[in-house]
């Protein structure tokens, strides 16, 4: 997630905080949500960037405020993320292939049976998100 924010344009700094976003009626979800925040605890660097991040139950995504990105934990409601996303103009990061292509979030990444990462460039326009060409060459458009 860190290696894919870096090729986010018009963003400042190398500090990013991290909307965790997950489905409370989920035990999966929240375990997801809540191993991510541990690991980044009150900030984790990761390459130039150093991030942090905060669980938001779903049901609170709107009312999202000061965020540079959305992390979207397994079992989230698309619509919920799609309309965060787009308000706040912040990409929306997920494991789930689905959230993507269902116009939830921009970019899945997959880590089994290989690394893949999957953009979409519909999404990221109508969430007024840019990223480097470079970094889309790399990934695999949905």
């Amino acid at each position: 997630m860190g290696r894919v924010l870096k090729f986010q344009e018009d963003r400042k700094g190398d500090t990013r905080k991290i909307a965790l976003i997950y489905n409370p009626a989920s035990p999966t979800s929240y375990r997801e949500a809540a191993t991510l925040n541990t690991f980044l605890g009150s900030g984790q660097a990761i390459g130039s960037l150093t991030l942090s991040g905060v669980l938001i139950e779903q049901d609170k995504a709107g009312a999202l405020e000061g965020y540079d990105a959305i992390f979207s934990a397994v079992e989230t409601d698309s619509g919920r993320l799609r309309s965060a996303m787009r308000r706040h103009e912040v990409p929306c990061i997920t494991r789930e292939v689905d959230q993507v292509s269902q116009g939830a979030c921009i970019v899945a990444i997959q880590t089994s049976p290989n690394t893949a990462i999957f953009f979409s460039s519909t999404n990221a326009a109508a969430a007024g998100v840019r990223f480097a060409t470079a970094f889309i060459m790399m990934v695999r458009e949905l």
